[in-house]
């Protein structure tokens, strides 16, 4: 029961049952540990500009938190392009979506997306997780990322 204008009573919402239902999506509170290990699974030593390539990478959530990979605030795998000099090249790389939550202790082998910059050269590719909307886990634990060389002609 609410009160509206001073009088009590049962508020009635109409349904339309022919329109779809909005999506729920919870609220995923943000990350305090920014805690991962990345592994390589494949090996990118070379790529043209604007290649697009699949990448075979383990997980590891070395934290205290569960990674929620739906809703509001998800974890997702992603990476950022530099140059030699540590300079970014590309600082928000495509996303790599969870296929499901990530306990503490868990680990699990994914297939990153990767889209090589227009830049060339000897370049830096270093791959880390985002919590969006939040942060990245190389921003606020450098040992949440893994790095390689890569040359992009």
């Amino acid at each position: 029961r609410v009160s509206q204008s001073g009088n009590t009573g049962n508020i009635h919402i109409p349904v339309d049952r022919n329109k779809p239902a909005l999506k729920a999506s919870r609220l995923n509170p943000a990350l305090q540990d920014f805690s991962a290990r990345l592994t390589p699974l494949s090996e990118v030593t070379a790529t043209q500009t604007g290649a697009e390539l699949m990448v075979d990478i383990q997980i590891e959530n070395t934290g205290v938190a569960t990674w929620e990979s739906t809703g509001k605030n998800p974890v997702c795998l992603s990476y950022h392009w530099h140059d030699m000099e540590g300079n970014v090249v590309e600082n928000d790389g495509l996303r790599t979506c969870l296929p499901r939550d990530i306990q503490p202790g868990e680990r699990m082998k994914l297939v990153g997306l990767l889209r090589a910059p227009q830049s060339r050269g000897a370049l830096r590719l270093i791959w880390t997780l985002v919590q969006e909307g939040v942060g990245w886990f190389d921003t606020n634990n450098r040992d949440s990322q893994f790095a390689v060389d890569v040359t992009v002609i």
